[in-house]
């Protein structure tokens, strides 16, 4: 794999010329023009994965990598709980319960769950889209020797196996924040 990185460094009609010609190549082109509609205008001309980094300044690849992040260090149930407390939050906010203790607490749970949220995302866009393909953290919650398979017929020790797999998130993240 090969990073082509000019830097902001190319003019549009240098860089299209050297996506064309690199185009069966296995290569990465980062950041080949000044601003977002140049580098937009050279991808509109080749298939081959663009980074963007020098330009990124919009809020929608902050938010999206930010997740990105909290879907990797977060348990399953931390991830689904922060859509209803952000959804509660925004309502006390839109109907003007600034001082409600309620709210309070309601921010309290936001920065306690972002305590572990840190590390590197990766994003890359095509053809109009942007997505999250890499995600590091020295949070994530994985356990690196687990396997996981289905099975569609379950003996007790398989059902006891299943719980614990249900729950192997919550008892990875206490170790890996060193609370077990």
């Amino acid at each position: 794999m090969l990073i082509a990185d000019a830097n902001t460094g190319w003019r549009v009609d240098d860089a299209i010329r050297v996506v064309n010609a690199v185009r069966d190549r296995d290569v990465y082109i980062e950041q080949p023009c000044r601003t977002y509609e140049h580098c937009l205008t050279v991808r509109r001309h080749t298939t081959l994965p663009f980074i963007l980094d020098e330009n990124i300044t919009g809020i929608d690849a902050l938010l999206l990598a930010h997740q990105a992040l909290e879907d990797c260090v977060n348990t399953r149930l931390q991830n689904q709980f922060r859509h209803q407390v952000a959804q509660r939050w925004a309502e006390l906010v839109y109907t003007g319960f600034f001082d409600e203790p309620h709210k309070y607490d309601l921010e309290a749970y936001l920065e306690s769950s972002q305590q572990f949220v840190t590390g590197e995302v990766t994003l890359r866009t095509s053809g109009g889209t942007l997505a999250a393909v890499a995600v590091d953290s020295p949070y994530r919650v994985s356990n690196p020797d687990a396997v996981y398979a289905q099975s569609a017929s379950w003996t007790p020790e398989e059902a006891e196996g299943f719980i614990k797999l249900i729950g192997q998130s919550s008892t990875t993240a206490a170790k890996v924040r060193g609370q077990s």
